[in-house]
């Protein structure tokens, strides 16, 4: 390549996108005032668990499998597109895996500013991007004759060019790029022009009742925030009358207090919509629309949970008790509830969405990412296998692969979130919400802060904290306490704090800080048996357990029962993958068993003699060869 074409097309442009990296591109609009903001890009460094499994996601699904241009932009460049992901869906649905390309890669880049290869990749594929947009502002992957199609007809021309807002307009805040911007407005008023009141109805041009379609709210809002314009402002409004309209999206929360009741219960495009209301009261502080996503949070917390922290969608939310047998949760669910947690954490400060995401994040958000970094799960299952897919059924049921599809895309997104809610900073408050070796630097008030965290969590409950200022100053260090801690120790300065400690609140250190300063948490992690319906599970800490294996006199997961008296923890060493790349090894992930014995029972739950070793591993770890593996012991009998 010649030497001043390079300098001029690559070298440059990359340059500039990385001097923007300092901080986030400012919005003009912000109403809705959030009481933490999130860490800027380069501000957190993680280098324990969650490092590694944010390392393996970038150098595996981000930059080593699905960055291609050919496989990201093929149904823009070529409308609609050639095969299909999934047998029942048209090709142009794949239109959304490029903008979750870009918004996973972009938080990645603002975790890792200095990685230069990624950002040219983001650079790449955002312009073959923005190079497809037609004269009228289109950028979705359907042909003209089929744009805009209704639920009946799988339409998801709003849906793709959702995601596409989502990606430029991440890209644009990222890099400062104009363009990303520009190209963003035009798809905007592109939208304005094709729907409203007296023109097509955007809630009958999608699926899911509408849910999929209004879900567009998000990046809407956030191009209003962005610029300024009223006219995006006013299409919010439009798109909330017609999600209240169509699938109640307000009303019926606020009538039944059940998520069951809202549209068709379809979870992801729900919560997607709730996240898009959160956003629009932050740029423009409509609270009904806040207080509705608010109570569809309670709904979800109070009545379609699992234990494992994740939403209880299958893919949709019913009235009915929820099961563990089976397939358990979309990928894409997972990442919805993340960012539904993450969005009330800033904007209220209630701790209980901190908790939620530390507990969640551990478990069933992590059990669908594979080792490797490449394969996820599009539903992970809480027994079975994430491997095999059950006679007759279809890859994208069950199991890790390495295709692209909607939860193998959108996994990375939530997966480079996580330092954007480790820590967050507020007036006269910081807030540590995950514990990892990390370092944070920041500022409260505007005095510089230094956080550096050394720990083995969450496989060990002792936490060391240095927090350093650059000159004295007070403010409140809010220290996360998690949902299994029933009790917890804290030392500041080698003082025993005689502080409050409740379990899914903040304890609380108020205190004028100076130089550097030495803080101790410590948080018992006892293996605690959970019963339901003559089920057992265990956890130890943050971690759920799953029985992977069986030691002993023949018996299966149906008919095993644990002694809970006595288990003992075993010694892990770290493996490898054999997954490399030229400069690096990418580990695996760490395997944490722990051995209880048992006994085998009859039909009528009478144990026989002899004992039985029953191996549990972490079920973020569990199954990740091959295994079958269980939550719940005894296992329910999968119905055939």
């Amino acid at each position: 390549m010649d030497a001043k074409f390079y300098l001029l097309t690559v070298l440059i442009p990359l340059l500039s996108l990385h001097s923007t990296l300092a901080a986030r591109v400012p919005k003009k609009v912000v109403v809705g005032q959030d009481v933490y903001e999130a860490p800027e890009p380069g501000q957190v460094s993680m280098e324990g668990f969650l490092g590694n499994r944010m390392e393996i996601s970038l150098q595996g699904r981000l930059k080593r499998h699905t960055y291609q241009e050919d496989r990201l932009l093929a149904g823009f460049r070529k409308r609609p597109g050639s095969g299909s992901w999934h047998k029942s869906l048209n090709a142009a649905y794949a239109g959304e895996f490029v903008g979750k390309w870009l918004h996973s890669a972009t938080l990645a880049l603002e975790n890792k500013p200095n990685d230069t290869v990624l950002a040219e990749r983001i650079q790449q594929i955002a312009n073959g991007l923005m190079d497809c947009q037609m004269k009228d502002g289109y950028l979705g992957t359907y042909v003209k004759k089929d744009r805009w199609k209704s639920e009946f007809e799988h339409g998801w021309d709003v849906w793709v060019h959702k995601y596409v807002l989502i990606g430029l307009l991440s890209y644009y805040r990222t890099t400062g790029d104009q363009r990303a911007l520009e190209t963003c407005r035009r798809v905007g008023d592109l939208l304005i022009q094709t729907f409203g009141d007296d023109k097509r109805d955007i809630a009958k041009s999608g699926t899911h009742t509408g849910l999929a379609s209004t879900s567009v709210l998000e990046p809407m809002s956030l191009l209003y925030q962005y610029t300024g314009e009223e006219k995006y402002r006013e299409f919010c409004e439009y798109i909330i009358r017609r999600a209240d309209a169509g699938p109640k999206l307000m009303t019926n929360i606020e009538n039944t207090r059940s998520v069951a009741n809202v549209g068709n219960g379809k979870g992801y495009e729900m919560m997607s919509t709730y996240v898009g209301l959160v956003e629009n009261w932050r740029g423009t502080g409509f609270e009904r629309g806040l207080n509705a996503a608010k109570l569809a949070w309670e709904s979800i917390a109070n009545d379609h949970l699992y234990i494992t922290g994740a939403p209880a969608s299958d893919p949709h939310f019913r009235s009915e008790p929820i099961n563990t047998s089976g397939k358990c949760v979309e990928t894409c669910d997972q990442v919805m509830w993340i960012q539904m947690n993450w969005q009330f954490l800033r904007a209220t400060g209630d701790s209980r969405y901190g908790a939620m995401l530390h507990r969640h994040i551990y478990n069933h958000m992590l059990a669908a990412q594979h080792p490797d970094g490449i394969k996820w799960c599009y539903y992970n299952h809480m027994e079975g296998t994430h491997y095999l897919p059950p006679e007759g059924g279809d890859w994208w049921t069950m199991g890790y692969s390495d295709a692209i599809h909607c939860c193998g895309s959108n996994g990375p997104r939530a997966i480079a979130l996580i330092p954007t809610f480790a820590y967050m900073t507020g007036k006269d408050k910081l807030a540590i919400n995950l514990y990892e070796t990390s370092t944070f630097r920041a500022s409260v008030n505007g005095i510089p802060v230094v956080i550096s965290q050394q720990t083995n969590y969450p496989w060990d409950g002792h936490i060391a904290i240095d927090l350093e200022v650059e000159q004295p100053t007070e403010f409140d260090l809010q220290l996360l306490i998690p949902n299994f801690a029933k009790s917890a120790t804290i030392h500041v300065a080698g003082k025993k704090q005689n502080l409050p400690i409740k379990a899914g609140e903040y304890a609380t250190v108020n205190r004028r800080w100076s130089g550097k300063t030495k803080i101790i948490l410590n948080l018992p992690m006892p293996i605690v048996a959970h019963q339901r319906n003559e089920r057992y599970a265990l956890s130890r800490g943050p971690i759920i357990f799953a029985l992977e294996e069986i030691q002993g006199k023949a018996a299966t997961f149906q008919n095993v029962i644990p002694d809970l008296s006595s288990p003992q923890k075993a010694s892990w060493k770290q493996g490898e993958t054999g997954f490399e790349t030229a400069n690096q090894r990418i580990w695996a992930i760490e395997r944490h068993p722990i051995y209880l014995k048992g006994k085998k029972t009859n039909l009528e739950n009478k144990t026989s003699s002899g004992e039985l070793t029953l191996v549990y591993r972490p079920y973020c770890e569990a199954g990740t060869s091959g295994q079958t593996f269980s939550i719940w012991v005894p296992m329910l009998v999968h119905n055939k």
